[in-house]
């Protein structure tokens, strides 16, 4: 995070990308997201600044969802496609 100009003290922990990216739309916090989850986020105020994946980042990531969710919250399959494919890169 200084790499990239932030001053970054973590106050929440979200269980899903899902979940940071309400709280971020709502304007509730700030977070990091993959670049294929922040697609169509529709706050004004949102300030998106890239940076590199960090290199031997130690945790496994796994991408799971529900696929009932998922339709309720308008979220199209090709999306998870793009996250799975992103994730796949770390």
């Amino acid at each position: 995070m200084r790499d990239a100009g932030v001053d970054f003290r973590p106050v929440v922990e979200c269980n899903s990308m899902l979940q940071a990216r309400q709280l971020i739309e709502r304007g509730e916090c700030a977070g990091v997201l993959p670049s294929v989850v922040i697609h169509g986020l529709s706050a004004k105020e949102i300030i998106i600044s890239e940076f590199a994946s960090p290199k031997n980042y130690g945790r496994s990531l796994v991408l799971h969802w529900n696929e009932g969710q998922m339709r309720r919250r308008g979220i199209e399959e090709a999306a998870i496609k793009r996250v799975a494919k992103a994730l796949a890169k770390l």
